[in-house]
């Protein structure tokens, strides 16, 4: 099954925008704080996950990150 992982802050306003765009669209993901991975530097960070296991990875809250997310899980 393929999800998204969201890792975000409190602090991070890109990572709110982005939140909001998929929310709207319906795009279903889970939020994990950036405190659950001390490997993220940047957020927001996407980890593109099928059964579990990390297939890829996008930094940012572009409308291309957006793009790419809806594929994915569409895929």
């Amino acid at each position: 099954m393929r999800t998204i992982e969201l890792y975000t802050g409190e602090f991070c306003q890109p990572c709110k925008m982005l939140k909001g765009v998929l929310d709207s669209k319906g795009i279903p993901y889970i939020v994990k704080d950036l405190e659950e991975n001390p490997d993220i530097k940047s957020v927001p960070t996407v980890y593109y996950m099928e059964d579990g296991v990390k297939i890829d990875e996008t930094i940012g809250a572009s409308g291309a990150v957006v793009a790419k997310i809806a594929d994915w899980l569409n895929g």
